[in-house]
């Protein structure tokens, strides 16, 4: 009798019978499958984060000084025109803006400058390439210029090699008039002179 019970008991847990007893058996059987189930997703995101903090994150190139001894620099060529007077680039003195005012807080030395005809351009054969009078932006930060180099586009990219600060930013020229520009913004332009600031 007892083995026939039982039978009825696990063919009622087995066939979903809806009564009290097995919706309750269900129940409880539904929420440990919930909760091993948790356990398992949370060991997967345990094992992740174990993972990812065993993984170092990447080193970061040491910050180059500009001004001591000669250390290799990097250079972006355009006519004068395109980097000061061009409305494709009116976004470029705010970034440069920003990006002297965090080394100024951080406490690193100023290590971009532009250089109005740089004396060093005409060692360089396809700088015949640029339009004249010419500026070069120049930095120690290799990583920084691959950025501008696709930021800027349509510029010549240079490898100076090995120099002091003094060779690197000299200029032999002033960075000439130019003729007001079309603008059809909604704010007012950057003052002329803007970029004075970034020059030695």
């Amino acid at each position: 009798m007892k083995a026939v019970m039982m039978e009825r008991t696990v063919s009622k847990v087995t066939c979903g019978v809806t009564s009290v007893s097995h919706r309750g058996v269900h129940h409880r059987v539904a929420r440990s499958s919930m909760g091993i189930e948790k356990s398992l997703m949370n060991g997967v995101r345990q094992g992740r984060m174990v993972s990812m903090q065993a993984k170092k994150a990447p080193e970061l190139p040491p910050v180059v000084s500009p001004t001591q001894g000669e250390p290799e620099w990097y250079a972006l060529v355009a006519r004068a025109e395109f980097f000061f007077n061009d409305v494709q680039n009116e976004a470029l003195a705010e970034q440069l803006r920003e990006l002297k005012r965090y080394y100024e807080e951080n406490g690193r030395e100023q290590d971009f400058f532009f250089v109005c005809e740089p004396e060093w351009l005409d060692k360089f054969p396809e700088a015949k390439s640029v339009k004249r009078p010419a500026v070069a932006l120049v930095s120690t930060d290799k990583e920084w210029m691959v950025f501008m180099k696709l930021r800027l586009d349509r510029v010549l990219n240079l490898d100076l090699g090995n120099m002091s600060i003094d060779a690197a930013t000299k200029s032999t020229a002033k960075v000439p008039e130019f003729e007001p520009q079309e603008w059809n913004a909604p704010y007012t332009p950057y003052a002329k002179g803007w970029w004075e600031v970034f020059m030695r």
